[in-house]
C-alpha cells in the first residue's frame, strides 16, 4: 500500500482518485509521518461492509444460541457481570 502525506493528496486529490479507482491502488494518507486514514475502491470499501455485516450476524447468531442454551439473564445480574 503505498502512503502519501494529506497535503500531497490534498494538492492532487483528482489523481489520487483515478489511482485508486482504475489502479485499484491502496492509498494511506499521513500527517506527521503517521497513518491516519486510507483511501479505497468503492468495492473493496462494500466488501469490507459485507465482512462487517457476517462478522455481526454470526455475534448475534451466537448471542441467541447462548440464550437458548442458558436462557435470560436479569438486569441485576447483567450489572453485576458489567461492574455497572
Amino acid at each position: 500500500m503505498r502512503s502519501m502525506p494529506i497535503t500531497a493528496a490534498r494538492d492532487d486529490l483528482s489523481e489520487v482518485v483515478n489511482r485508486v479507482a482504475y489502479s485499484k491502488e491502496r492509498i494511506c494518507l499521513t500527517r506527521h509521518g503517521k497513518d491516519v486514514a486510507c483511501v479505497v475502491s468503492v468495492e473493496e470499501a462494500r466488501l469490507l461492509d459485507l465482512i462487517e455485516d457476517r462478522l455481526d450476524l454470526s455475534d448475534a447468531l451466537d448471542a441467541l444460541k447462548e440464550l437458548s442454551e442458558q436462557g435470560p439473564v436479569s438486569w441485576n445480574d447483567l450489572k453485576a457481570e458489567l461492574g455497572v
